[in-house]
């Protein structure tokens, strides 16, 4: 998927053959609708720790915790 998007030989010098902010345009106005990364990361990010103060016994929790050593999270 990345290689039709942005094309590159064996030096590494490419071009990118589709503009970012018209890639991530709505299906409507004729573009490809895939939503922009950072935005999607950042949403992403936001849930893990939104789940890692309200999920009491996940196991990936118990993981991260004794990980990092954690204790008390004051929650």
């Amino acid at each position: 998927m990345r290689d039709f998007l942005w094309n590159t030989n064996e030096s590494g010098i490419g071009f990118h053959w589709v503009n970012w902010d018209e890639f991530c345009r709505p299906k409507q106005e004729g573009r490809l609708g895939i939503r922009a990364l950072l935005i999607i990361n950042e949403v992403l990010k936001t849930k893990q720790i939104w789940r890692f103060v309200k999920e009491d016994d996940a196991t990936w929790k118990n993981v991260i915790k004794e990980k990092y050593g954690i204790d008390d999270l004051g929650y």
